[in-house]
């Protein structure tokens, strides 16, 4: 067993077809804000919010209402009447009767409650575009996130192609020292079975990479039946000054949308205190009714017939006593906005210390890359050196497998100490809030 049996080992790790999509994280990133459900839903809470503005105004603006009923009267009521030329009957009202109803209200004073109605649906709109741009950061996040776990899973195959592909060379040395008589028959059998021993690892790797291709594929919204390749690299920067966790935390305290949410939630059960105080004081509205009726025993209706009418008047509401209900309706609005404001107190201690551990996971995790690079080079140099000594019959077979399995350990712990700090660089990004951009 040599090169053709390796080479029938690794073959199906990376499959791609020539028509695959190019993937770069940039696109990633924008498929996934493009096609996302949730960034769908996000949208339609944006457009449901600008109608609670309009609903507001309409508490400003006149209510003009037109009603028209038509009445047949089949039976008309009839009265006798004593007269001196005796009882008399007389019939009262008409067959057919039209009457139509014009009918204008506009507030004129409403103590308070269309100006509270403004300020909770304004607030409300800014909540829902908090919510938004909340959206479009945890979904791009996601995205980028399931970017490089792709990315980790191809890095993994690679590792385990450069793992066979040593094992195949081993193999080779050891079946020309054995020809030689320089090596027993058991190093031989020792090295094909390392080459074997490596296909397991294999058979998990590219499942590994075919379920984090089937995840991106989901976040960023495209068929499961395409074929992607991705080209990019792990991120090791942010734009974040990482050498000042004060300023990072102060960035965080003013761009992150939850604590923008949370004092437009205060806003919201501020202005709820104030509609529910004015409906404790009066009201004033202006009506003004024109009415248009018409009767008729044969549905010939003539000017003649028609009688109208105009009114126009202020209506006066004041509250005199409902039971002490509406107090009690003022404090819980009160009791509300305390627990927002408790609630955002709350938010702001713990958006401190999610930045506050993001850095330092994100300081972690770049001093790891460096020393796991170190591991890797020294790695390196000592697999050459015990596959120099055994070819030279100074080595044993069991230092070459030792040194190919640490360095295969090393490059797989690399891997993922990279992808470790792309996450977590992107996860303090998240914690921040830094606004996504629009390209």
């Amino acid at each position: 067993m040599g090169k053709l049996a390796v080479a029938v080992l690794v073959g199906g790790l990376f499959v791609t077809s020539a028509d695959a999509r190019v993937l770069t994280l940039e696109l990633a990133v924008a498929l996934a804000l493009e096609n996302n459900d949730e960034m769908r839903l996000a949208e339609q809470d944006r457009l449901r919010a600008r109608e609670e503005i309009r609903e507001g105004w309409s508490n400003v603006l006149p209510d003009l209402r037109l009603s028209s009923n038509y009445d047949r009267s089949w039976v008309l009521p009839t009265f006798v009447f004593d007269t001196p030329q005796g009882q008399q009957t007389f019939t009262i009202g008409t067959s057919n009767a039209i009457t139509s109803i014009l009918r204008l209200q506009q507030p004129l004073f409403s103590s308070g409650r269309v100006g509270a109605a403004l300020q909770a649906a304004r607030a409300l709109r800014d909540f829902t575009s908090e919510g938004y741009e909340l959206s479009r950061q945890s979904v791009a996040a996601r995205a980028e996130i399931a970017f490089y776990n792709a990315m980790l899973a191809e890095s993994l195959v690679e590792v385990t192609l450069e793992s066979l592909r040593l094992a195949g060379t081993n193999l080779d040395q050891v079946r020309s020292l054995r020809r030689a008589g320089r090596v027993s028959d058991y190093d031989l059998f020792r090295a094909e079975v390392q080459v074997f021993d490596l296909r397991p690892d294999s058979i998990q790797v590219a499942k590994g990479l075919e379920v984090s291709r089937i995840n991106l594929r989901d976040i960023i919204g495209i068929e499961q039946t395409e074929d992607i390749e991705l080209q990019g690299v792990f991120r090791s920067t942010t734009a974040l000054d990482l050498t000042d966790l004060g300023v990072i935390i102060e960035e965080g305290i003013r761009t992150r949308p939850e604590l923008q949410q949370a004092a437009l939630e205060v806003n919201i059960r501020d202005a709820a205190i104030k509609a529910q105080k004015s409906e404790m004081r009066p009201s004033v509205d202006f009506i003004a009714t024109a009415q248009l009726a018409v009767q008729s025993n044969d549905l010939s209706f003539s000017g003649d017939e028609a009688q109208e009418s105009w009114v126009t008047g202020v209506a006066l509401s004041i509250p005199l006593f409902d039971g002490l209900k509406n107090r009690a309706l003022v404090n819980k609005a009160r009791v509300d906005k305390r627990k927002a404001e408790i609630q955002a107190e709350q938010l702001h201690k713990q958006v401190r210390l999610e930045i506050r551990q993001a850095w330092f996971d994100a300081k972690e995790a770049s001093e790891r890359v460096v020393a796991q690079a170190k591991v890797v080079s020294q790695a390196e140099k000592g697999e050459r050196i015990a596959r120099s000594r055994y070819g030279n019959g100074f080595g044993t077979q069991l230092e070459v497998l030792d040194a190919q399995l640490i360095l295969s350990r090393s490059r797989i712990e690399f891997a993922r100490a990279q992808r470790d700090r792309a996450v977590v660089l992107v996860m303090l990004e998240r914690a921040v809030g830094l606004r996504v951009n629009d390209e």
